[in-house]
């Protein structure tokens, strides 16, 4: 899609702003244990979870996945969270929600909404119309 207009192009712009997912992403590869075959064994925290199943913790704001059949009975848990992020005013940082999971907790930048175009040109006559009266009363 060619877009040769400016509305279009803040349109295309904010799509791929929108889309862009900041993230940390950490891979552990371990020997698959004798008793869970094609399963990811957590020993930090104690937990079995099988090829594929998704696990999310709530303190750490991180999303583990499992990964079965890496080499000869090896598994991988695949654990990425947020990563940080740093908002240039006006914009601010938000706190993510703390009941929900990655990437839903992570911080966010919440900027303020920018004028409609026709608040700008509004704007724009009543500083102009304040210059004529200014211009006028030095007359």
């Amino acid at each position: 899609m060619l877009c040769l207009t400016e509305k279009c192009l803040h349109y295309v712009a904010a799509m791929f702003l929108c889309a862009e997912i900041k993230a940390w992403i950490s891979t552990d590869f371990v020997a698959e244990h004798p008793a869970y075959p094609r399963m990811c064994l957590d020993k930090k925290h104690s937990i079995v979870f099988m090829d594929g199943v998704d696990r999310y913790d709530l303190t750490r704001c991180t999303k583990q996945t499992c990964r079965a059949g890496y080499g000869l009975s090896h598994t991988a848990i695949v654990t990425t969270g947020c990563s940080s992020v740093h908002a240039k005013p006006p914009c601010q940082l938000v706190p993510g929600d703390t009941s929900a999971v990655f990437p839903g907790c992570c911080r966010k930048i919440r900027c303020p909404p920018r004028p409609s175009n026709d608040a700008r040109l509004y704007l724009q006559y009543r500083q102009f119309k304040t210059k004529i009266k200014t211009r006028a009363k030095k007359l």
